[in-house]
């Protein structure tokens, strides 16, 4: 009895190729701009008491974007980046010191 000529299932598409890493790349940026929107409208007329807490809501979103983005090799690599990136860390954890 002969097999029939079927094609193997691909299964799902990955999450962590260059493509996709790049499409959800382009997915978060449109996430951003949407709570760019809304976090302001929220901040100055519905719940002006969480202003502060608002103020990094989309703080979390950028950090993901970079690593997804460094991850595909989209981001530039040069020793002004690498030099921007230790003074990024550096204030972080200054401000965490000082909070």
């Amino acid at each position: 009895m002969a097999r029939p000529n079927t094609r193997p299932n691909p299964g799902p598409q990955p999450w962590f190729g260059r493509e996709a890493i790049i499409t959800n790349v382009r997915r978060l940026i449109w996430l951003y701009f949407a709570l760019l929107i809304c976090e302001g409208a929220l901040r100055k007329w519905v719940v002006p008491q969480f202003s502060d807490p608002l103020l990094i809501i989309r703080d979390p979103v950028v950090i993901l974007i970079y690593m997804l983005a460094i991850r595909a090799r989209v981001f530039p690599r040069s020793n002004f980046i690498y030099t921007l990136a230790i003074i990024t860390v550096l204030s972080w954890v200054e401000g965490i010191l000082v909070l």
